[in-house]
């Protein structure tokens, strides 16, 4: 039979025995081959042609001496399980070779049973009996205590405890064998009667492998009967039953079976012989087929609901009963007149309004002929209420086009909505008129409409889910691999197959990109995750949550962010500050959003805020978790008014730059001003405290202050707690010392974890010293030296010693000469203390400055000596030395410029005071002054200077030589290496980077997978020695004292090492750096060689530094080309990061020549 409801005869042939029965048939699609199997024990083969039309042939593939009661293929077509009359259970290939041959009696049986009830250890006394035999066993001995002695035959049961069954016979046990195979092809179960030669012997099922093991047999059980189905997905055998009461069936019941035979679960059916039952494919439904009905059921939470049951004619009766392979809403049911139904169910969720004002959360489960229903906007619990379903008046009446397939009302329930089997819509308002006609692109087994008002009116707007998982908002596409939707006034709520609870706002629905729905990658208030395969139930927005269900069957409320910060938006728009408060403060909202939404509003209405808040706790809460930024531009902007929110940022909000490091302190200022308003009395004396203290920084001085104000002691006393609690309380002893409050410095003390033998002798100094004294005290203790110096000052009349030493001991000369400005003999000995100070700490010129003004000139001497100040040592010298002194000051001043490579100014020391005009000649040339020296030898008129002039001058050109041959060998050098270091890299990246720590040869039985403790290096890690994941804890790892290891490696840029590149990067850039500062000496070392008729040795300094000048500009941006992932680092975060570029110097040319350029 086809999709087209068209049937074919593959094949027909006579049986080849007369009256022998066929128990099993078997289609191999991929051989074109169907197998018959005969209760006598013929196996019949047919091959299909289907290239020559309608042939086929016959085969007898098999004959069995002895007749078959089942038979059953398994569903990968491999073993066929054959049971005969004889008890005799046959195992047999796809080409009919035998696999084993087993008897199945009771004896094997029995001994399974026995092996895998056992425990195997342990007493009777000791084993668990049930959580009440304890408490029996107690009653037994109250009774014997009172006389009414048990016997001890009498039976002694826990009534929590199942009791134990015989098997008795069902009454409708047909004595047939039924084999049953799981759907991985593992296991079969097979059930008999334990004893053939009996007709009430006790059925049982006994479970095999694949290789026909027998691994376990069910307990004993009363009335039991066939047939038998695996539950799909699962390791659960479905059984019938008739429960037995004095012998008689009474009811009947599903069982389930573990594969160890042990009971798993039960519930209770009618009480009719059961052809058939089946599973749907994905385990969700059971089918009980009846002679005259069909039955569906579901399970949740442990409970069975029976969904829907379907009657058969009154002529006809049903046969069988299948679920499609792959649609588990789909079943195919038999019937005795050669009838095939099949039939498609969906899962419907039946609940109530989901819009504001409306919104209960009314849901209804079927139950049988019961209808359970919850709010559960009141509880979220399964629907523990039963409605019988009672008759209800008809409203209107009218003709549809077609077969209608589902009815619902819209969300608003303002309308009835009515799916066509063509995927047509109709709306029907409430008096029956006809209010609308859409269409889907498909047939919808979830749909939800609305009557949406927009600014272009009210419009009707459906949604409808196809059973692929297609989205359509009439025949439009929205999204693929949806789950389960649900609609309110403002948003459409959609679970996806990602796992993740998706909303789509209605209002921008036709503009908006909806791509996010099957993306997967958003992360903002429209997404959210959810438990894998949970199924929206109903929406509730007025309690900002919607009612989801997992597989299991538990049911969770979820508040998602988008509807709260929905709810929340409205509540600010509408001023409604105390609501806006209370969601925040329920669902962890940041409570900034009151401010940040709408900072003018906020402003201007601080009073409407303050009375509606009312609450001195809540006001609390709110100041003391602000923080600087605009969290609706952050983790709460609106997804819906992006465009428009930055609009309003322009007009309505501060700049964010603005707003950084201000806001807190704002609106602290704003409540703070309000509430100590007169009108408010002292109501808000504890919000003025929490918005001083919480400000940035912390106004603790101010909020210590207004404490100290307050006249009520146990109002201050609640106050101070109340600061100590949002501040440290060591931080406030400090502070209350700071403004010189003794008494309120005591309280915060006795509110701290101080010692009270640290605090109180210092206090008890206090308050036995003056105010000056007590002043200083304080400001010494607080290590405000300047203030307590100030103090000390007005004590100085009596103890101007004590105040020169603690001048002196805290370095407060400055302060000090604040202080005695207009005190000339204090200033004095003051600046003589500061003088020597600055000499102890080698401020050598400042020093001698001060010993000068104080007259101090061999003080100021010494100290010019020291900061080689030659000028003013040999002008103070020549006013306090005569001639010899003299001359042996202006030596020692030589000496020290000579030795610091000051040759000009040493020079200049030669000439003019020591008369020393040939080693003036000599400094004159070390300093490349060449036209000064020449000029002072040619003054002095001999011939010896203007020699040694000469060899100075040649020195010089040796030196400049050596340097610029210096330069070129290493610049080459460099170079080359940089190429080799280079080139490996591209060639051998692991190599040169270091090994990637797996050992290619290593034996098989060694793991050398990357793992949390052995994590495989990328190549840059070796800059840091860390990866990805252990950079994370690196600041635990990586110490100091490695950091600096690590500097010093980078600054060795010892060879192979993946520092080499950068050192010698590096060292291109000082050696440029030194030809800039000895470009000057070389020009002027050029011009002295010309004049001096040295024409060979200066075209030789040009050449040279021109040749150094011209490779550099040839190969400066090849020395610094670096790859940007050469250049990546991890910093202790473990984020990626790029070193910064070296940058390229700026290569100088040397002054051109005429003379020498040609």
């Amino acid at each position: 039979m086809g999709k087209d409801r068209g049937s074919k005869v593959l094949c027909f042939f006579e049986n080849p025995c007369n009256g022998s029965k066929l128990i099993c048939f078997k289609q191999f699609a991929e051989s074109d081959t169907l197998i018959f199997i005969f209760e006598n024990g013929d196996v019949v083969a047919a091959l299909l042609h289907e290239e020559a039309g309608d042939d086929f042939s016959l085969e007898i593939v098999g004959l069995l001496d002895t007749k078959l009661k089942a038979a059953e293929w398994s569903p990968d077509e491999e073993i066929l399980v054959l049971i005969t009359y004889t008890s005799k259970m046959i195992l047999l290939s796809r080409s009919f070779e035998p696999i084993l041959e087993l008897q199945l009696d009771a004896m094997d049986a029995d001994e399974v049973a026995v092996s895998n009830v056992s425990v195997g250890w342990g007493k009777k006394e000791t084993q668990f009996q049930g959580r009440g035999f304890k408490a029996l066993e107690r009653e037994r001995e109250a009774l014997k205590y009172a006389g009414l002695d048990l016997q001890e035959t009498s039976e002694l049961r826990d009534p929590t405890v199942r009791a134990e069954e015989k098997g008795d016979h069902s009454r409708w046990d047909d004595g047939e064998v039924y084999i049953a195979w799981r759907d991985d092809c593992n296991v079969f179960a097979v059930s008999l009667k334990r004893d053939e030669n009996s007709e009430k012997g006790r059925r049982l099922i006994r479970f095999f492998s694949r290789d026909g093991n027998l691994e376990a047999v069910s307990e004993a059980v009363d009335g039991l009967q066939v047939p038998l189905c695996w539950k799909s997905q699962g390791n659960l055998l479905t059984a019938l039953r008739d429960l037995l009461v004095d012998g008689t069936s009474k009811h009947s019941q599903i069982i389930f079976f573990e594969r160890n035979g042990l009971r798993h679960g039960e519930f209770l059916i009618l009480n009719e012989k059961i052809i058939d039952i089946s599973w749907s494919c994905d385990g969700g439904i059971l089918a009980i087929l009846y002679h005259d009905r069909a039955q569906f059921w579901t399970t949740k939470n442990y409970h069975w609901y029976l969904k829907q049951e379907i009657k058969a004619d009154e002529e006809e009766l049903f046969t069988s009963v299948r679920f499609h392979p792959e649609k588990a809403f789909t079943v195919i049911l038999t019937l005795m007149l050669h009838l095939i139904k099949v039939l498609t169910f969906a899962s419907v969720i039946c609940d109530g309004p989901s819009v504001k004002g409306l919104d209960e959360g009314i849901v209804n489960v079927i139950d049988g002929s019961k209808i359970k229903l919850t709010a559960l906007a009141i509880a979220n619990i399964p629907p523990p209420m039963a409605i019988d379903p009672t008759d209800g008046a008809v409203r209107f009446e009218h003709e549809l086009p077609s077969k209608a397939v589902k009815m619902k009302p819209t969300v608003d329930s303002r309308a009835a909505l009515v799916e066509l089997y063509d995927g047509s819509l109709l709306a029907f308002d409430a008096q029956g008129e006809l209010d609308g006609i859409k269409n889907f692109s498909q047939l919808c087994l979830q749909m939800e409409g609305i009557n949406f008002e927009s600014q272009d009116g009210s419009a009707l707007v459906a949604f409808g889910l196809s059973e692929s998982g297609k989205l359509f908002c009439g025949n439009r596409l929205l999204a693929n691999g949806v789950t389960s939707i649900k609609l309110t006034d403002q948003f459409l709520c959609i679970t996806t197959a990602q796992s993740k609870l998706v909303f789509v706002h209605l209002e921008n629905l036709l503009t908006a990109d909806l791509s996010y729905i099957t993306q997967g990658d958003l992360d903002d208030e429209r997404t959210r995750d959810i438990e894998r395969g949970s199924m929206l139930v109903t929406a509730i927005p007025s309690k900002y949550s919607v009612v989801l269900q997992a597989l299991r069957g538990n049911l969770e409320t979820v508040f998602p962010r988008i509807m709260v910060l929905q709810a929340v938006r409205t509540f600010i728009k509408n001023k409604c500050y105390l609501e806006a408060f209370k969601a925040c403060r329920t669902h962890r909202i940041d409570l900034d959003i009151l401010h940040d939404l709408d900072p003018t509003a906020f402003e201007k209405n601080v009073a409407h805020f303050i009375n509606e808040i009312k609450k001195v706790e809540y006001l609390d809460l709110f100041v003391s978790c602000l923080h600087e930024g605009d969290v609706t531009e952050s983790k709460y902007s609106d997804t819906l008014k992006l465009e428009e929110k930055r609009n309003d940022v322009n007009t309505n909000h501060p700049n964010q730059g603005q707003l950084d490091g201000k806001k807190v302190n704002k609106i602290c200022d704003i409540i703070l001003q309000e509430v100590s308003r007169d009108v408010y009395s002292d109501s808000y004396l504890q919000v003025q405290i929490t918005a001083l203290a919480c400000q940035r920084p912390p106004q603790d001085k101010a909020a210590l202050e207004l404490v100290s104000g307050i006249a009520d002691t146990t109002a201050q006393d609640n106050a101070l707690t109340h600061l100590c609690y949002l501040r440290e309380a060591l931080k406030l002893y400090d502070e209350a010392l700071g403004i010189y409050d003794v008494d309120l410095a005591l309280k915060v003390a006795q509110k701290s974890q101080m010692d009270p033998k640290e605090y109180l002798p210092f206090l008890q100094t206090l308050y036995d010293a003056s105010l000056a004294r007590r002043n200083f005290l304080i400001d010494d203790h607080l290590k405000l030296h300047e203030k307590a110096l100030s103090w000390l000052f007005q004590l100085a009349d009596e103890t101007f010693e004590e105040f020169e030493t603690y001048m002196i001991s805290h370095n407060l000369y400055r302060t000090a000469l604040r202080l005695t400005k207009h005190i000339e003999l204090a200033r004095n000995l003051i600046l003589k203390h500061f003088a020597n100070h600055l000499a102890n700490t080698r401020d050598f010129a400042e020093a001698a400055r001060l010993f000068e003004f104080l007259d101090e000139s061999q003080m100021a001497l010494d100290n010019f000596i020291k900061a080689k100040l030659w000028k003013e040592a040999l002008s103070i010298a020549k006013k306090i030395k005569n001639i010899e002194d003299y001359q042996a000051v202006a030596q020692t001043l030589a000496i020290e410029l000579e030795d610091d490579r000051n040759y000009a100014d040493a020079a200049t020391i030669h000439l003019d005071f020591l008369d020393n005009k040939a080693h003036a000649v000599k400094l004159y040339c070390k300093a490349f002054d060449f036209d000064t020296a020449l000029l002072t030898a040619r003054i002095s008129s001999s011939e010896s200077m203007e020699n040694t002039f000469i060899e100075e001058v040649k020195e010089s050109f040796g030196i400049m030589s050596e340097l610029l041959a210096d330069c070129n060998g290493q610049l080459n050098s460099q170079l080359k290496r940089l190429r080799e270091i280079r080139k490996k890299r591209e060639v051998d990246p692991v190599n040169f980077y270091g090994s990637n720590g797996f050992v290619m040869d290593a034996p098989d039985d060694v793991s050398v997978a990357p793992s949390d403790a052995s994590t495989t290096q990328s190549f840059f890690t070796r800059y840091t020695g860390k990866t990805g994941e252990t950079a994370r804890t690196g600041e635990s790892r990586r110490t100091l004292k490695n950091k600096k290891r690590e500097e010093r490696k980078r600054a060795k840029g010892r060879k192979g090492t993946v520092y080499e590149e950068e050192y010698l990067i590096r060292s291109v850039g000082r050696l440029i750096e030194r030809l800039d500062s000895s470009i000057n000496d070389a020009e002027k070392l050029v011009n002295t060689l010309l004049r001096r008729s040295m024409w060979e040795e200066a075209h030789q300094i040009w050449r040279l530094w021109n040749t150094v000048t011209e490779f550099l500009e040839q190969n400066i941006n090849e020395i610094h080309d670096v790859a940007s992932s050469d250049r990546e680092r991890i910093d202790e975060n473990g984020q990626i990061y790029l070193a910064p570029e070296i940058p390229i110097p700026v290569i100088r040319h040397f002054p051109r020549f005429q003379a020498l350029d040609f």
